[in-house]
């Protein structure tokens, strides 16, 4: 109980703080650097659709690189989150080959900044990473069930130790090319989830 109401108070906190920030923000535009109220040491990229409205609720997808390159990521799906009206952030502090410690302090820092900012629909919550950030996104989903609706996962599959599942609480949606390290792990995840 006491977690909860930590939770209800920091985001009530972060809404009072950053309440009217959306509106300074560009629609239609790749803003290349956001700081994260309360964590500016935390940052993403950030794209919101040309007609986004506070009057609804929007899906979001988080984004990770797996050499924190957050602008890179972006500009790859930004054109998708323009066509069919998706909030775009791709964090500036996420990495790949070293603890998940990071990803999950960038996270955080992006979850509750972007709730407080925008009109998240949180059941179109997803996530996409490459490589190690792809294991990261998959522990998030798999540890909060119905936190993530869906995962882009490129490159890499579900962490070592947890294989996938037939009725995974998530989508997912894996790709991986022909000369990749990861190839044959890729190819063993699609049999044992087809």
């Amino acid at each position: 109980m006491r977690n909860r109401v930590f939770w209800i108070s920091l985001a009530g906190a972060l809404a009072l703080a950053t309440s009217g920030l959306a509106a300074e923000l560009p629609r239609g535009v790749l803003v290349e650097k956001v700081p994260c109220a309360g964590q500016p040491d935390q940052a993403y990229a950030l794209y919101l659709p040309s007609n986004y409205t506070p009057d609804r609720s929007w899906p979001i997808l988080y984004a990770f690189d797996a050499r924190a390159q957050g602008r890179r990521v972006a500009k790859i799906f930004q054109a998708a989150a323009e066509k069919y009206g998706w909030i775009l952030v791709s964090s500036w502090n996420s990495a790949s080959d070293g603890p998940m410690e990071p990803n999950f302090t960038s996270m955080h820092a992006m979850w509750a900044d972007t709730h407080a900012r925008f009109a998240i629909d949180d059941s179109r919550v997803y996530a996409a990473g490459y490589s190690g950030t792809v294991r990261f996104a998959c522990i998030l989903a798999l540890t909060v069930p119905g936190s993530i609706a869906g995962i882009i996962a490129a490159g890499a599959g579900f962490p070592f130790g947890t294989p996938p599942k037939k009725d995974n609480p998530f989508a997912f949606f894996g790709t991986v090319g022909d000369r990749d390290f990861n190839y044959y792990e890729m190819n063993d995840l699609d049999a044992a989830m087809g």
